[in-house]
């Protein structure tokens, strides 16, 4: 095998005996803060005449113009002629003997996308998502709570920081700001849910698209692109703070007197000085006075008066208000005299609107010299959700790594912009099969039993709220946690380590709500953001599934920007650790629980849907790593992925690492069995998929899917009610509104390009009374079914 290395348009000349090894390890692959591309060891070139004039005689400084050793170089390298690897050189050192340069060392990057470098500490806040920002009004608000904003990538649910209950009782008018019942009753009285309780949340995609736009890459929708993934939503919630939205300004004074205050910045000069004759000590007294509109005498708003661009005074309050008066004295400026700049700001946590006056008396000691009034007409403090500042504090990188860890995820650059993110699983499965018997030195190799572990944790962060709290105080871990046992096939403990796989995420127990006055189940499923002591909670970032359900004879009492009682009836957005919420195909936790919508088990975890496979497989009892040497052939090398199989004699291994010499073609295989059924295979993620009337998408993962056909098979429901397309290696069906009461079913054939394997799809959607079971509660607090 011939190699060659350049920098530039320049080739290297190398030492005939040097060892240059290229490095790849699968263990990197799901860890974006390691290396996300090949790179090579420290290796050495001769300082020839030619590498001498490529890096400009470095070993002298007096040379003007030289090399620059501080940034990497842009490179490749060529095996066979052909390119292999593009990438970056960077120049590390230069040996020198008897005065003259004998080598240089470089080392080699593969031209490809590290997310880290990109990123940086770069937080949430930092993304561009102003086109979600958002008039924060009662209107909008109940929209996003029955239906959505933005094309659905904004939503409202019931998270409120306070504890909701639902009685139908028309004498319960309850509502605190520890407790609330949320049930309309008969209208009367202003208890409900108060619609500046609640905060938005937005689609997760919408975030990574951000993502994208701000760094210039692209993140594939191999797995980003899937139903499950892009009905997931993150709670808009940065601090334990119940207020939302609101706005700052400064008060817009418009009328009376100008002659300090200049009604067009809004800045207000005033002259003071002192003589020694204590009669000639010129100041100034200002009085302050707030009016509400009427309708806004209870909404808190804040006042800060600046002097000199210095916040001089700040005072909270509600309803009208003459603030304090304020001095301006020649003994606190730094000149005598002294003009002093002035201005006031009002602020507010929502919508307020206010007139104002600010009276200035002009006096010299206790005489006065005039009195001025100057007015500012009604101003308004448009109520703005901007979700920059609402978005949980994190790092954008840890929200990356924390979704890579949730779902299992293979993050592998494509090239320099691009990166491949799919489950461990479905990577794995594309993989290729080689067999490299021929190739491998079988005189002598090494089998280890590799690292084991004898306790895996699946975890969340710690919780902060009063139902995961309890439950883990109950059960001794938190909801959604797996705490994952490794023993030996007579049940002990395997000898190994522990180890703590923590998600910056957090769980929430969410509660549905039962009519207390009646017993029953109603439809309404919240989550309560309160400590053990009722008080509002700060939880860590919250992933969810949003559902959009809904409601039967439940009626939830919403209170308007007016104080007004409106009636929300129709459907509500259900928080949910499933999708879908009944016969969930996927779920947001790691351990088998029970589902607070309908008291099920959650069986189709995080933990089994993409990571118990690869567990399985790590700590099975025929696992071996194996050592091997092989001089594989170029068409090999070239076209090798680490997902690939090698096939030696009858065996198949997975690939750990390897460690190929450019030089002399030899490779240092790490390998782990292959426990793989099936190798390049058309193989579905699921093949029953079970949803309700409404209109919606769903799709399934299909490896190797390629070029393929579809065809529908009726069961007497006819077959258009089903649309089929297809995106890299996601087949999607979109089902349309089933406006009938009964269910309806069907089958689609997915058949590969060589029609040698056909998958079958079975397909169902309930119709509009299936929707309207019922559940109730049993002693032993299961739900269950009652039609």
């Amino acid at each position: 095998m011939i190699t060659s290395l350049y920098i530039g348009t320049e080739t290297l000349d190398l030492f005939e005996d040097e060892n240059i090894e290229i490095n790849l390890s699968v263990t990197d692959i799901d860890n974006i803060e390691s290396n996300t591309t090949e790179y090579t060891k420290d290796f050495t070139v001769p300082a020839s005449l030619k590498n001498n004039k490529l890096f400009k005689h470095y070993y002298n400084a007096d040379i003007d113009n030289a090399f620059d050793a501080r940034i990497k170089v842009e490179g490749g390298i060529l095996l066979n002629g052909f390119v292999y690897k593009l990438g970056k050189f960077r120049l590390s050192k230069v040996s020198v003997k008897k005065g003259l340069p004998s080598s240089y060392t470089i080392q080699f990057w593969g031209n490809l996308l590290s997310l880290k470098d990109s990123l940086g500490k770069d937080e949430l806040s930092d993304l561009d998502l102003t086109e979600f920002d958002h008039n924060y009004t009662s209107a909008i608000v109940k929209t996003g709570l029955e239906s959505s904003l933005f094309n659905t990538n904004i939503i409202y649910n019931l998270f409120a920081k306070k504890q909701y209950y639902y009685s139908t009782d028309p004498n319960d008018t309850a509502i605190t700001d520890e407790i609330a019942n949320i049930a309309y009753g008969n209208g009367t009285g202003d208890n409900g849910v108060l619609w500046n309780e609640l905060r938005p949340s937005i689609r997760i995609i919408e975030i990574i698209k951000a993502i994208e736009v701000k760094y210039g890459f692209n993140l594939s929708r191999d797995f980003f692109g899937r139903p499950e993934f892009n009905n997931l939503f993150m709670w808009l919630n940065p601090n334990a703070e119940g207020l939302v939205g609101g706005d700052t300004q400064i008060i817009d004074w418009d009328s009376g007197d100008t002659n300090q205050i200049n009604t067009t910045t809004n800045i207000g000069s005033f002259d003071v000085s002192n003589t020694a004759a204590s009669n000639n000590d010129i100041h100034w007294d200002l009085y302050l006075y707030i009016t509400p509109n009427s309708l806004y005498n209870n909404t808190p708003y804040t006042v800060k008066f600046y002097v000199d661009g210095e916040v001089a005074n700040e005072i909270t309050l509600t309803g009208y208000q003459a603030i304090p008066r304020y001095e301006l004295y020649v003994r606190d400026a730094p000149d005598n005299p002294y003009t002093y700049n002035c201005y006031w700001e009002i602020s507010s946590g929502q919508e307020f609107k206010y007139s104002s006056r600010i009276r200035q008396e002009w006096r010299k000691s206790n005489d006065s010299l005039g009195t001025f009034n100057t007015y500012a007409s009604e101003n308004t403090i448009d109520s703005k959700f901007i979700v920059s500042e609402e978005i949980p504090k994190m790092k954008i990188v840890d929200f990356l790594k924390g979704l890579f860890k949730m779902f299992k995820l293979v993050v592998i650059p494509t090239d320099y912009n691009s990166l491949y993110i799919n489950t461990l699983v479905d990577y794995y499965a594309e993989g290729s099969l080689y067999d490299i018997t021929k190739y491998v030195d079988f005189d002598e190799y090494d089998v280890n039993r590799g690292k084991l572990l004898n306790e895996i944790n699946f975890l969340f962060q710690e919780p902060t709220t009063i139902l995961n709290t309890q439950f883990e105080i109950n059960n001794g871990k938190a909801y959604g946690d797996e705490e994952n046992e490794i023993k030996d096939d007579n049940g002990k403990p395997l000898d190994g380590d522990k180890l703590d796989y923590t998600l910056p995420f957090e769980q929430i127990v969410y509660e549905r709500l039962k009519d207390i006055n009646t017993n029953s189940t109603t439809d309404i499923q919240y989550g309560a953001i309160i400590d053990e002591d009722l008080k509002p909670a700060n939880p860590k970032p919250h992933i969810f599934y949003s559902v959009n359900s809904s409601m039967f004879n439940t009626n939830i009492g919403f209170i308007n920007d007016l104080g007004i009682k409106e009636n929300i009836f129709g459907s509500l957005n259900i928080p949910a650790h499933t999708y879908p919420l009944s016969l969930p195909s996927f779920s947001t936790v790691f351990s088998e629980e029970f589902n607070e919508w309908n008291g099920g088990k959650i069986t189709n975890t995080l933990y089994k849907n993409y990571h118990k496979d690869y567990i399985d497989s790590i700590f099975n009892v025929k696992r071996r790593d194996y050592k091997f040497k092989a001089k594989l052939p170029y068409r090999i090398i070239n076209n090798l992925e680490l997902n690939d199989i090698f096939k030696i004699k009858q065996n198949y291994y997975r690939i750990a690492s390897y460690n190929l010499n450019l030089l002399t073609g030899e490779s240092e295989l790490n390998l782990i069995t292959s426990f793989d059924d099936q190798i390049g295979s058309f193989t579905p993620s699921r093949t029953n998929i079970y949803v309700d009337y409404k209109a919606q998408t769903e799709s399934i993962y299909v490896t190797n899917l390629g070029n393929f056909t579809f065809n529908k098979v009726d069961k007497g429901y006819d077959v258009d009610w089903v649309s089929v397309t297809s995106n890299l290696n996601n087949v999607y069906f979109t089902f349309a509104l089933n406006e009938t009461d009964l269910s309806r079913d069907m089958f689609v054939d997915l058949l590969d390009e060589t029609a040698t394997k056909t998958i079958r799809v079975y397909l169902n959607q309930a119709g509009q009374d299936i929707v309207s079971y019922r559940f109730y509660q049993d002693k032993n607090s299961q739900y269950i079914p009652l039609l």
